[in-house]
């Protein structure tokens, strides 16, 4: 977006008004469930922001992230069986409070994996979709 900006001139704001317009009306999906300014404000809170799920959700987000410039520090699943570098087994992690997670996952993986992690972290560090769960 800066190299937009700085390169063309451009009002890079009304690509970001574009981009909410489309995720508010459900045109953007891996976006659709999170809200984008909620989504700024906890990623800056935390010197590394995970996303739990790499599917189009997490993936989705990572785009997102992409667009906006920021560092991801990975992606973390369940259960490990892709080969990439930057996808790790929850598990295997080990998380501070400086650390956030993104939960970016479908319904019923969120209702899977919410209870797990939420035992684990505190909950100002989960940022994640508002689906409907009992407490």
């Amino acid at each position: 977006m800066d190299n937009i900006k700085k390169c063309s001139g451009y009002n890079v704001e009304l690509i970001d008004e574009n981009m909410r317009r489309l995720c508010g009306e459900n045109q953007i999906n891996p976006l659709a469930p999170f809200d984008l300014t909620y989504l700024g404000k906890f990623y800056n809170r935390y010197q590394r922001v995970f996303i739990y799920g790499h599917g189009d959700y997490g993936k989705g987000i990572a785009e997102y992230f992409r667009y906006k410039g920021w560092k991801l520090d990975g992606f973390v699943v369940t259960d490990h069986t892709e080969k990439e570098q930057d996808v790790f087994a929850y598990s295997d992690m080990h998380f501070d409070s400086e650390d956030g997670i993104i939960l970016a996952l479908g319904e019923k993986g969120f209702h899977e994996v919410y209870p797990t992690v939420k035992k684990e972290l505190n909950t100002g560090q989960l940022c994640y979709p508002q689906y409907e769960f009992e407490m």
